[in-house]
């Protein structure tokens, strides 16, 4: 959904060709019908769509030719139906049209303005480059911050880094925590004002989950939730007017000591009480 709620894009991965749609959402019913041809592809996958704040743009991952595949950066010009592909695993949105990406094939996390095509290095990347295990990038609301998490198998460890601007303006990387173990997703997300954040962390090999809060994206964690599940690899959204949390849970199946099933859930992270939104699954 575009950032004022006036037009849909979604993508259809199994027409032919493989088609990104744009939709304007005032007649919901007919979504489907008003709905335009964006971009199509025959062989490539598209993921992680997301629009630029100036509604301008659309921003993808593009995966083409057999596993693991080929991945680079999409960005759609909406106004021309102009594609444009840059280098990198992972991107964000750091500003109306401004770009940040991470790159590990040549050690680089960069800036790109969509509208001049200037890039500009904001520092250098140390990843593996595994694109089962991308880099992962957040940008708070606010764009003043952002987190950047990357993996080493060779060091045997996860880590999170958090951009901040210094006093000239410049962004810089600042290390904020090295996690034990590469078998770990880690999605960080922001509360609604971007004053603070929090790290989603699921460990795949110790069947563990948790969300710490990192009050001012810094210093000591205070964990909010933690659980013997591994659950969804999907970012958590915080609430615009509460402190509630919303992400995806695995829970027990009835009847069953092991099967588990996705469900969305609500964290009150001042009681710590998890409550599924839903009463079944």
């Amino acid at each position: 959904m575009s950032p004022d709620g006036s037009l849909l894009a979604f993508w259809v991965a199994d027409s032919i060709p493989r088609t990104l749609f744009v939709a304007p959402t005032d007649q919901p019913s007919r979504v489907g019908d008003l709905a335009q041809p964006a971009y199509s592809t025959t062989d490539a996958h598209l993921a992680d769509l997301a629009w630029s704040s100036a509604e301008t743009h659309l921003a993808f991952t593009l995966t083409s030719g057999p596993p693991p595949g080929d991945v680079t950066i999409g960005v759609l010009r909406l106004a021309d139906r102009q594609l444009t592909t840059l280098p990198g695993l992972a991107f964000a949105w750091l500003a109306p049209t401004l770009l940040i990406v991470a790159n590990p094939a040549t050690n680089r996390l960069y800036k790109r303005d969509v509208t001049t095509g200037h890039d500009q290095t904001v520092a250098d990347l140390s990843d593996d480059g595994d694109p089962h295990f991308p880099p992962v990038l957040s940008v708070s609301p606010d764009g003043r911050r952002f987190m950047l998490v990357t993996r080493r198998i060779q060091d045997g460890w996860t880590r999170v880094q958090t951009g901040v601007r210094d006093g000239a303006g410049a962004w810089a990387l600042r290390h904020l925590t090295d996690l034990p173990g590469v078998s770990i997703r880690v999605e960080p997300f922001w509360s609604a004002d971007g004053a603070s954040a929090a790290l989603y962390i699921v460990d795949l090999e110790r069947n563990h989950s948790a969300i710490v809060a990192v009050p001012e994206a810094e210093g000591e964690g205070q964990i909010l939730y933690q659980s013997e599940t591994v659950d969804a690899a999907v970012r958590p959204a915080a609430h615009p007017g509460t402190p509630l949390i919303a992400f995806v849970r695995a829970h027990p199946r009835d009847g069953s000591t092991v099967l588990t099933e996705n469900r969305l859930v609500m964290l009150d992270p001042v009681n710590h009480a998890v409550t599924p939104l839903a009463p079944d699954p």
